[in-house]
C-alpha cells in the first residue's frame, strides 16, 4: 500500500524546497511508512462484533475472542498513531515545512475520524421517526461533503471532486 502510493509532487517544485525540507519530509514519510498498518485500518474501516446485541441471547462468548483481540489490536495501533499526528504535522510547520505540502497525495494525513459521516447515532431519527438507515446516512454526507467520498456522485463534478478549494 505505501511503496504504491503517488509519489510525485502535484502542488510544489521541488527546486522550490531546501534540503532541510526535504529532509524532515524524508523523516515524517518513514513514519507514515513504519505505521502503514494504523493507515490501512482507518481507511479500510469495517464493523467488528465484539459481543452479542442487546435483544441477541448467546452464552457462548468464546466465538467473540478473535475479533474482540483484532478490535483491541487495530483500536491500539488508532490510538498511538491518530493521537499524536496533528501535533507531529504542527512541529513540522513551525520548523518550515509548507502547510500545503501536506496536502500533497504522497504525503498522507491521518484521518482525524474513521468514517464518522456513517455513524449516526440510533436515538437520531429521520423525518418518518425511524433511525437513519445507511443509504440514508451515505446521501447525507455525500450532500453535505462530496469530495469526501472521492468516487463520481450525482451530488459533485469531477473538478469538485478532485481539484482542492483554495483556502485563502
Amino acid at each position: 500500500m505505501f511503496r504504491s502510493r503517488v509519489k510525485e509532487l502535484y502542488f510544489h517544485r521541488r527546486a522550490d524546497m531546501d534540503a532541510k525540507v526535504w529532509a524532515m519530509l524524508d523523516e515524517y514519510l518513514e513514519y507514515v511508512r513504519d505505521h502503514a498498518e494504523a493507515f490501512w485500518d482507518v481507511l479500510h474501516w469495517f464493523m467488528i462484533k465484539c459481543k452479542p446485541e442487546r435483544d441477541e441471547e448467546d452464552d457462548d462468548l468464546d466465538k467473540y475472542s478473535v475479533s474482540a483481540k483484532l478490535y483491541r489490536e487495530r483500536a491500539a495501533r488508532h490510538e498511538s498513531v491518530g493521537r499524536f499526528m496533528e501535533a507531529r504535522i504542527r512541529k513540522y510547520i513551525s520548523k518550515g515545512v509548507a502547510a500545503s505540502l501536506f496536502e500533497e497525495p504522497g504525503v498522507w494525513k491521518y484521518p482525524v475520524k474513521i468514517c464518522h459521516l456513517y455513524l449516526a447515532d440510533e436515538s437520531t431519527l429521520n423525518a418518518a421517526g425511524k433511525p437513519f438507515s445507511l443509504e440514508e446516512q451515505i446521501t447525507l454526507a455525500e450532500q453535505a461533503e462530496p469530495s469526501r467520498t472521492q468516487w463520481t456522485t450525482k451530488y459533485c463534478t469531477d473538478a469538485e471532486r478532485i481539484v482542492p478549494r483554495n483556502s485563502n
